[in-house]
């Protein structure tokens, strides 16, 4: 890849997809052809180097800056598609069907993206949370099973299970970044017995963790690392608010160490949801925005300490730029698009930008300019 971060960006509109270059020109990629049918999805490789989308008949890779095909898998009806983190391999899912023999259809399909050859396959019935996750050396590859976690080593795929580990109640797995990845593993409450998140040292795999946490009122959660893996974000949710106060539920904030040396709930002042969360891409600080309608936004350190109070306003994100010099402020959604920049070091605003009935919303990956989509 050349030095300078391309600002190449894909579209996909009802009946059409494009790539675009950035800044300066903003004119369609040479050589790339809309496919003349919907494409049901997309998604460029963390660096940026593969593209891909999905026809109802076939699913492309294309080296991105180039627009010239690198793959062209024949397998129909794929609805989901991600790259592994170096974008050595291609993960695709397809909605279960039953099969006249009776046995299991392998919906979700592992490729080689410089061969095009499958790998290997799995049952997975259901679309949410439907791709394994790696390690981002591409080390170690980890799915959820029934109640165990299952470890591969994707360069011998072949080989199957290298290890594994059966946590009860498991209902979702989160690895890590980081070079000494974790995973972190949220347990569904059970019969009076609280929920908990518990961690553990993935390449060393016990049934000890190295870090736990239990919570109350959790169905459901999200976990949020920071970019070094060694502390993560614990947003809990319930589907019902029992003081009838939001129609979403209730929602808790908690920080936890993968080392187990903190954890910690986030004391928010301001009574209604949690919005919205952010790492900095530091590591050593996250942003939050919370509480009834105008929200509030507060920065916090690693410790949970008040770094900054953005004060009250109708927001509902929060977004570092990649670099981490920058933070975005906005509301999105039913809001009415308003977004705020601040320059991080000096916690000053530095303008102010109208983009009304905002539907997405990202970073450039040089961090000098935003896209919205409507």
């Amino acid at each position: 890849m050349s030095s300078q971060i391309s600002q190449q960006y894909a579209f996909r509109a009802q009946k059409r997809l494009g790539l675009v270059h950035g800044t300066p020109c903003y004119t369609p990629v040479k050589g790339f052809t809309d496919p003349g049918v919907p494409a049901r999805t997309y998604q460029y490789s963390n660096d940026g180097r593969l593209f891909a989308y999905t026809l109802p008949t076939s699913v492309k890779i294309f080296h991105a800056e180039s627009a010239t095909l690198v793959q062209e898998l024949n397998i129909p009806n794929i609805v989901e598609l991600n790259f592994s983190p170096r974008g050595t391999y291609l993960s695709t899912w397809e909605r279960p069907v039953k099969l006249e023999d009776g046995g299991q259809h392998k919906n979700l399909r592992v490729f080689s993206v410089s061969t095009g050859q499958e790998l290997i396959a799995f049952s997975q019935k259901s679309q949410e949370n439907w791709d394994i996750q790696y390690t981002v050396s591409e080390s170690h590859a980890v799915r959820l099973v029934a109640q165990e976690i299952q470890v591969f080593r994707p360069a011998e795929w072949s080989k199957g299970i290298i290890d594994k580990l059966r946590v009860e109640n498991a209902a979702m797995v989160s690895v890590s970044p980081g070079l000494n990845p974790s995973i972190a593993v949220f347990v569904a409450e059970k019969k009076g017995a609280p929920a908990s998140v518990k961690i553990y040292g993935l390449l060393a795999l016990s049934p000890t963790p190295t870090s736990a946490k239990t919570f109350f009122k959790a169905d459901r959660t999200q976990i949020k690392w920071n970019d070094l893996g060694t502390q993560a974000l614990i947003i809990t949710q319930t589907e019902v608010d029992n003081s009838n106060m939001s129609y979403y539920g209730e929602t808790s904030l908690y920080l936890l160490s993968a080392a187990g040396n903190f954890d910690c709930r986030v004391t928010l002042d301001k009574e209604g949801p949690i919005h919205d969360v952010a790492w900095s891409p530091n590591s050593k600080e996250f942003g939050v925005v919370y509480g009834y309608m105008p929200a509030k936004a507060m920065l916090f350190d690693s410790r949970v300490r008040t770094l900054h109070d953005f004060g009250s306003s109708p927001i509902n994100t929060i977004s570092f730029n990649p670099q981490g010099r920058l933070l975005l402020l906005a509301g999105f959604g039913n809001l009415a698009g308003k977004i705020d920049l601040f320059d991080r070091r000096t916690l000053t605003k530095l303008c102010t930008i109208d983009a009304p009935n905002t539907s997405h919303c990202s970073w450039s990956p040089c961090g000098q300019f935003l896209l919205t989509a409507v």
